[in-house]
């Protein structure tokens, strides 16, 4: 139970600590880092026991996989939302600037 909750808080951190340029492959991230995560730790026999062996860690985690994608997911979205308002106020402003400082020409 305690793995399943730390995948989940890893998720959410990670969407937290992305770079805003990167928000996009946050959750694309996330399954690929359980895949690495798993691999050294699921024993198996060669690589057919391996492959085996991550197939079923995947499947038996999977609630809490997809858990920890649709996390990350919406805080990506949030984040990637509000930059993207951050980013129309200050063009708005920027184009706002120069027409004011017109105006205030025109007055004197």
């Amino acid at each position: 139970r305690s793995a399943e909750r730390t995948h989940s808080a890893v998720s959410a951190l990670t969407a937290l600590w992305v770079r805003s340029a990167d928000l996009v492959t946050a959750p694309i991230g996330v399954p690929i880092a359980f895949v690495a995560g798993v691999l050294p730790i699921s024993g198996g026999g060669g690589f057919g026991g391996r492959t085996m062996a991550v197939v079923t860690a995947l499947a038996v985690h999977a609630g809490w996989l997809y858990g920890g994608t649709l996390v990350a997911g919406v805080i990506a979205s949030v984040r990637k939302v509000r930059e993207m308002g951050r980013r129309r106020q200050r063009t708005a402003r920027a184009s706002a600037a120069p027409e004011a400082a017109s105006a205030r020409a025109a007055q004197r």
